[in-house]
């Protein structure tokens, strides 16, 4: 199983973790590759290598590299491309589940050398997803290259993989619609697996009143107050925009209620809050707020 997305940074630990533990204890054997981000690695490496090791999953670790743009990515894919093919020499791979496109690169020529089956598991339309969050800018003649390069391979990532995942049924029909614009010679089996959240880990249960109390006495939040939460990320294609221009309307709906509590937005991120703050400010929402 090969991830660019790093096991001790959340979306690791929600979207990959959880299903190998499953598919472990159903029998299955995995090696784990993944590029971590050396702070997150350093903070939760013993935590994150004692649950795979616990539950016999093979983890080999590669550190991310962010800088310089485009050339970074190259380098990462090097990586992950050579201890790829060591651990298969070792291991002898039946499958190569691939996490997103970064990964496919590598699963595909995995499959074209050594024959072994390729599970494409997509996620989104990685190209287009950067383009439309304004990552890759098309006027820039190197973002363009880029853009036109994972488009083709996207193709041969449909034609040549052995099994397709896609998040969505939306998903699954742009692909049949993309290969019958293209009239490819077609057989590969789409699965729509969506995203999961474990209601276990997301429980009221593991909730501390004492905390609670606490956070709620640091952060200014009366009994009566009434608080929007956002949970997650911002930035990109995330509508922090959007969220603001809702609570905006919100906030005017709640005073002309008078019920005597206030409209709050919480956000329970790991993205800063003076980038909150700044769009926040744009909306003449006030800092308490």
């Amino acid at each position: 199983y090969i991830s660019y997305d790093g096991m001790t940074e959340p979306l690791g630990q929600s979207q990959v973790i959880p299903y190998l533990i499953h598919l472990s204890e159903k029998g299955h054997n995995f090696v784990l590759l993944s590029a971590e981000k050396r702070a997150s690695y350093y903070k939760y490496k013993n935590k994150i290598a004692g649950i795979l090791k616990n539950n016999n999953i093979n983890w080999v670790p590669v550190f991310y590299t962010k800088n310089p743009p485009v050339l970074s990515t190259i380098w990462d894919i090097i990586k992950l491309y050579h201890q790829t093919k060591k651990l298969h020499k070792k291991h002898k791979f039946n499958i190569i589940h691939c996490r997103s496109y970064i990964s496919a690169l590598i699963g595909l020529n995995l499959k074209k050398k050594y024959g072994v089956k390729f599970i494409f598991d997509m996620r989104g339309f990685f190209p287009d997803e950067r383009v439309e969050a304004n990552i890759w800018e098309l006027n820039n003649f190197i973002f363009r290259r880029v853009y036109r390069y994972f488009k083709k391979k996207e193709k041969q990532f449909f034609k040549k993989s052995d099994f397709i995942i896609s998040l969505t049924n939306a998903g699954k029909k742009a692909i049949q619609d993309e290969i019958m614009i293209n009239e490819y010679d077609f057989n590969t089996q789409i699965e729509i697996i969506p995203c999961c959240t474990d209601m276990k880990h997301f429980s009221k249960d593991n909730i501390s009143d004492k905390l609670v109390k606490k956070f709620k006495k640091e952060l200014n939040i009366k009994e009566n107050d009434f608080i929007l939460c956002y949970l997650g990320s911002i930035g990109t294609w995330y509508l922090l925009e959007e969220m603001l221009q809702f609570f905006v309307c919100l906030l005017a709906k709640k005073e002309n209620a008078r019920s005597g509590g206030q409209a709050k937005f919480l956000f329970i991120t790991k993205n800063s809050k003076a980038q909150i703050l700044q769009k926040a400010e744009k909306y003449e929402i006030p800092k308490n707020k």
